[in-house]
């Protein structure tokens, strides 16, 4: 396209006299067949997918005549403008900014979004910390990575919302960021639907482990694992081009961690995790005949999973096979069906993942974390990126939530755009103008409405026991018999469709009972909660949100508080955001004398003695205690590791994140002997029956057997 001028056609569609469908289709379709992939339709900025290299239409030289330019309208429509408009009005204290990127999945959202961010940290750099603002535009490899996959429309597509929240002064200048993740697919962890791949992380781990860090995490090759292997004798990485792809994804991977805040301990813990999900989905269970009791047919997986989760394996066994409650002070003991026991393996390796994936938001958050010790008053540009409309051939209950979500935005819309311009109309007193839109009130009331909405009837259904997807499908066929927007299935099979306001979606609701009750047992939150690894332990005691991710304020409290004072010892995430300001991030070094000023205010300074937990209740709750002389070289070896002392400079790209965590030793599990025909699960599942047995009213609870004493492997 070459440097951006002023276009010769229509780049503004709201200027066309007759705007309808057509003429904004042709319009549109015109300035594609140029490479105009931009067009303003007023405030609004509709960018098409090109799906192919364009010349020469981003980067900082372009950016810059963007962020120079004095109207939206000076150059030609570009997404720069867009952000450029937001960081400008910032400047002018014209009051918080808010950009809505959405559309179809495989429309160009994640890619879009990645140019506001980048445009906006681009012109905060006339005035602002640079390593901040390359720790921004560094995260989004880090969120694809861990929140992406390949989808039959797309092959980085975004399977999470999120909200990139920037922070700045008054001066314009970027303080901070604030990300918060939505809707995470974790059902992806444990099930793709047909040509479509899990999350891109456990593919870059494949290909990029070194043959040591293979060894270290117990992996084979990827057609060994269930939740990745595509089936059909295909091969999980088909290309060399693809492993190439891969491979070079986990290098860049290896150089943003550091960059971001993660230390080598932090990576290491977060690759045993994500080693731990690939071999606990390979757990395979069947009913053995005799007993009719669940049997875990593969232990040397479970021996994998439970030393990376640093946990017992025969706990482990324990809870994959039964439950035990407490009712009235009483222990009650319930063996599993094997769909109970398969469905319990899915729900803790989903809820591993999703847990992950929330810590290392918040790891993310830490680092970016605003500077409140500036004072004046502060403003953000919002930036929300969320899955878009999804209508594939075979729709389930992924597409349903997310199209769920779609209809609230289209409302929302709907209410700003139209209805709230039309009351200010007659507010005025002005005639109001002829305007037709869809209102989606009603499909969202089918939808949400309590208590016989579509989610409603899908919780009721998944609370009972005896219910399955047909009964949920015949229940919704009743309950909405005379709805215009609920399309009955004429067939005989778990089918529905809704009429969305983009399109008639039909939806396949087999599975939907079983991804909606994601059930993680008490026992099984109860083992990991008594892990002794420190990050398992942290993701399972960590407070739930209603959203289901961590919650933030919860873990800033609780790890970086209270754990400070009882450890005496600083977390560099705390220090380095709260404590120190642009000017050492600017130069990478920190004096002496910027340290005794910096940390311990002029009050510590004036007092001249200072012990080391005089220094954790001033910094933390400001308490004073009367202790003795301060030992620098013990205060250095304490807040800044011996690396510090070394090298005498602190790189506060990769400053520490976790204080004392180790690095844990993941040894190769010891083989067991047993007498013939005896394992580790059938001597779980005999102390199982004894603990039943011990009960007060012990009812053996009978099991259904499996005829076919088939595997749950490609359950």
């Amino acid at each position: 396209m070459g440097p951006p001028t002023k276009g010769v056609s229509t780049d503004d569609l709201a200027n066309v006299g007759e705007l309808d469908d057509q003429t904004l289709l042709e319009e549109l379709n015109h300035r594609y067949r140029r490479d105009l992939i931009y067009t303003y339709i007023g405030d609004i900025l509709v960018s098409v997918n090109p799906y192919k290299e364009l010349p020469p239409l981003y980067g900082d030289e372009i950016g810059h005549r963007y962020g120079k330019a004095k109207s939206l309208r000076e150059l030609l429509p570009h997404v720069y403008a867009l952000g450029s408009r937001a960081f400008h009005n910032v400047q002018r204290h014209e009051g918080n900014q808010a950009v809505l990127v959405s559309g179809e999945s495989g429309a160009g959202k994640t890619e879009i979004t990645k140019m506001l961010v980048a445009q906006v940290s681009r012109l905060s750099q006339w005035s602002g910390d640079y390593f901040l603002q390359e720790r921004i535009v560094q995260i989004n490899p880090l969120l694809e990575a861990f929140g992406n996959a390949c989808t039959v429309m797309n092959n980085n597509s975004s399977r999470f919302g999120k909200l990139i929240e920037l922070i700045f002064s008054e001066e314009g200048q970027l303080l901070g960021a604030v990300i918060t993740e939505h809707m995470l697919e974790k059902s992806r962890v444990t099930r793709q639907g047909p040509g479509e791949k899990n999350f891109h992380i456990f593919y870059d781990l494949m290909c990029g482990f070194t043959p040591e860090e293979r060894q270290r995490y117990f992996l084979a090759q990827p057609e060994r694992y269930r939740i990745l292997d595509p089936g059909h004798g295909q091969p999980v990485i088909p290309t060399q081009a693809a492993f190439a792809a891969y491979n070079g994804d986990m290098e860049n991977l290896r150089r943003i961690m550091p960059i971001v805040g993660f230390t080598p301990q932090d990576m290491d813990v977060v690759f045993a995790l994500l080693a731990a999900i690939l071999h606990l989905c390979n757990v395979e269970m069947a009913v053995e005949p005799e007993s009719d009791e669940v049997m875990v047919m593969n232990e040397e997986d479970v021996d994998f999973a439970s030393t990376l989760l640093s946990v017992q394996a025969e706990d482990l066994i324990t809870v994959l096979m039964a439950n035990i409650n407490w009712v009235r002070g009483e222990r009650i003991v319930y063996v599993k069906t094997l769909n109970q026991a398969v469905d319990g393996r899915d729900a803790l390796a989903k809820a591993l993942y999703s847990k992950l994936f929330s810590w290392i938001v918040q790891q993310i958050n830490f680092m970016l974390h605003e500077d409140e010790t500036r004072g004046g008053e502060h403003y953000t540009i919002s930036i929300l990126d969320m899955a878009g409309f999804e209508h594939f051939q075979v729709n389930s209950f992924e597409q349903l939530c997310i199209n769920a979500a779609n209809e609230r935005l289209q409302h929302f819309f709907n209410e700003h755009i139209f209805s709230l311009e039309l009351q200010e109309y007659t507010t005025e007193g002005i005639k109001a103008p002829k305007i037709k839109f869809s209102n989606n009130t009603e499909l969202l009331n089918m939808l949400f409405q309590r208590p016989m909405g579509i989610f409603s009837l899908l919780e009721e259904e998944s609370s009972l026991a005896k219910t399955t997807d047909m009964s949920f499908v015949e229940k919704m066929n009743k309950q909405f018999s005379k709805a215009d927007l609920y399309k009955k299935s004429k067939h005989r099979d778990p089918v529905f469709g809704i009429a969305h306001y983009a399109a008639l979606v039909t939806y396949n609701a087999a599975g939907f009972l079983e991804k909606n009750r994601d059930t993680l047992s008490s026992n099984m939150s109860s083992l990991m909660e008594n892990s002794q690894n420190n990050l398992v332990n942290e993701l399972f005691t960590a407070k739930v949100l209603d959203t289901g991710t961590l919650d933030m304020r919860y873990l800033v409290n609780e790890l970086f508080t209270a754990k400070v004072l009882d450890t005496e010892t600083l977390d560099m995430r705390y220090l380095v955001n709260e404590l120190f300001t642009a000017k050492v991030l600017d130069t990478g070094t920190l004096g002496m004398r910027y340290l005794v000023n910096e940390l311990f205010t002029a009050k510590v300074l004036n007092t001249g003695a200072l012990g080391m937990r005089y220094v954790v209740n001033e910094l933390f709750t400001a308490k004073v205690l009367n202790t003795g002389m301060l030992d620098m070289r013990y205060l250095v070896d304490e807040l800044f590791t011996a690396k510090v002392l070394d090298t005498g400079t602190l790189d506060m790209r990769g400053g520490s994140m976790r204080g004392k965590w180790q690095r844990p030793a993941f040894n190769q599990p010891e083989r067991r002997h047993y007498a013939p025909g005896d394992s580790l699960s059938r001597q779980a599942g005999r102390k199982i029956r004894q603990k039943m047995k011990e009960q007060a009213n012990f009812v053996d609870i009978p099991v259904t057997s499996n005829p076919n004493f088939s595997s749950a492997h490609f359950k």
